[in-house]
């Protein structure tokens, strides 16, 4: 009969070599997706003729967030 392994803590923590490489992939991921969640924001937000030119997707009111997304499709 085999005993069970023991849990050992620098089995799951990473290496500093993992952590070094982590870091420019984290910063690349980073700019490769603030583009889409800058359009993602832009496409769900309602047109306004403000500086920005489109309405908030978040609000704090009432000691609550509220996400407001626009669906309605446009006719051009």
């Amino acid at each position: 009969m085999k005993k069970p392994a023991k849990l050992n803590i620098w089995s799951v923590v990473p290496t500093p070599k993992c952590l070094l490489l982590a870091v420019p992939y984290g910063w690349l991921l980073l700019f490769f997706l603030l583009p889409f969640l800058i359009v993602f924001k832009i496409s769900f937000a309602e047109a306004q003729i403000s500086i920005p030119p489109y309405s908030e997707l978040l609000s704090y009111a009432e000691q609550q967030l509220q996400l407001l997304l626009n669906v309605a499709t446009t006719n051009t």
